[in-house]
């Protein structure tokens, strides 16, 4: 075989390889401001309708939520965190649907992989807990979250007196979403007193770490000419 084609081969080969081998980035926790509702404290008690730090409510007015301690649910199950919570809903209300959403600032990357959890709670006594949603959006809206919103209905889903974690997954491809990560929670059904229990946001991202095609022809030109190398010292 010619040297040119020696070249050739040993360069498919480094490719492969590369494809083979592209690992992942570790794991990134983004940045969520008061992730698991403890400002503003409500001590042991309850407060109706407060300014929840860092936390944007949709729509603005004509919708109820509360801050409350954690034990007037039951400390059952895993994943509540801290000592209180976000409620949404739970008297009757104009709006048929209420979210609450952060920006973390932080832009959509390609070939990453988004991990959202949170803790959704189910109030003993006989209370109601409905149909929530969550997930990661490009912006403030439901409707512009990436792929499939993540759902909980705590009621069905697991025992009274309990905290559920539940997750949402989304992939990203060669082209990352357009502008940066916004984090949903959000009750599905406002109206006739429901409600939702949510607690302990955590945002996760894996980024696919694959090499620029300039660096593959760089490891495939020095794995050509050092296998030409080899084989001369072969033949000698």
């Amino acid at each position: 075989m010619c040297i040119a084609g020696r070249v050739v081969v040993a360069g498919l080969t480094i490719v492969c390889l590369a494809i083979i081998f592209v690992g992942d980035a570790p794991a990134a926790l983004l940045p969520i401001t008061n992730s698991s509702f403890e400002d503003p404290s409500v001590g042991t008690g309850w407060q109706n309708n407060p300014a929840v730090t860092g936390w944007t409510k949709n729509p603005a007015s004509g919708s109820t939520h509360f801050m409350e301690y954690n034990g007037a649910v039951g400390s059952g199950g895993v994943g509540w965190d801290g000592t209180q919570h976000l409620g949404i809903g739970n008297y009757s209300s104009g709006s048929t649907e209420i979210s609450f959403w952060q920006d973390t600032g932080v832009a959509w990357a390609a070939h990453t992989e988004y991990t959202m959890t949170v803790s959704i709670g189910n109030r003993g006594g006989g209370w109601s807990d409905d149909p929530a949603f969550f997930g990661l959006s490009t912006d403030s809206t439901r409707a512009n979250i990436v792929g499939t919103e993540g759902s909980a209905w705590a009621d069905n889903d697991q025992p009274e007196g309990s905290w559920a974690h539940y997750q949402y997954f989304t992939e990203t491809g060669a082209v990352a979403p357009t502008g940066t990560v916004h984090v949903l929670v959000g009750l599905i059904d406002a109206s006739g007193g429901n409600r939702a229990l949510f607690d302990a946001v955590t945002v996760d991202a894996v980024t696919t770490v694959i090499p620029e095609p300039s660096t593959i022809l760089i490891w495939s030109l020095l794995a050509g000419l050092g296998l030409i190398g080899w084989r001369r010292r072969r033949t000698k």
